[in-house]
């Protein structure tokens, strides 16, 4: 891992405060969408949100991502209209935001198909398209080169053992369990 990142990376969020990304480099950030790249919203502290989101309240989450889309209307100079949660990681507040904002979907969840969330038995939140291949990290390890592989198998799919499992109005079967409020695996959904 540490020679994959670096020991900066690594200690980021822990040890040493995150860069402010949107400010370091908003030139880069204008120019990936300038040049037609879709840009959307991670998350404004990632640690922070992946480690807390699922235990905290609307008034701690919507904080979190009216930061958020504060900064990315700075350095866009429009409104967000996607979302992809850190670390797979979110709440019914995360997702009430997202739909009171008006994002055209968001990427919170781990599956293979599209899908529109319920939380408890009601529609809450913007359409979600899954994530449907692992992340680097996830294969460094299992793999002999992580990069060649991803490149090699672009039709893999994989489910995280960390999957949100909400109920979906879709057959997912990685977002087809219904979400269990404050239980085993509380940071997922």
């Amino acid at each position: 891992m540490l020679e994959h990142y670096g020991i900066r990376t690594l200690l980021y969020g822990t040890l040493l405060p995150g860069p402010d990304i949107g400010r370091r480099c908003a030139d880069t950030m204008r120019a990936t969408r300038d040049a037609g790249f879709e840009v959307g919203i991670h998350c404004w502290d990632h640690v922070r949100w992946q480690d807390y989101v699922a235990r905290r309240d609307a008034a701690w989450t919507e904080r979190e991502m009216r930061l958020a889309c504060e900064r990315f209307e700075a350095v866009f100079r429009e409104i967000p209209r996607t979302w992809g949660a850190a670390g797979w990681q979110t709440n019914a507040h995360a997702a009430r935001f997202q739909d009171h904002a008006g994002f055209a979907y968001a990427s919170d969840t781990r599956g293979i198909r599209p899908f529109l969330p319920l939380w408890n038995g009601k529609r809450v939140g913007c359409p979600q398209f899954p994530t449907t291949l692992p992340t680097l990290d996830e294969l460094i390890g299992l793999e002999a080169d992580p990069v060649a592989h991803l490149l090699s198998s672009p039709q893999r799919i994989m489910c995280s053992r960390r999957t949100p499992n909400w109920k979906a109005e879709s057959s997912s079967p990685c977002s087809s369990r219904s979400w269990r409020a404050g239980g085993p695996g509380a940071t997922s959904w």
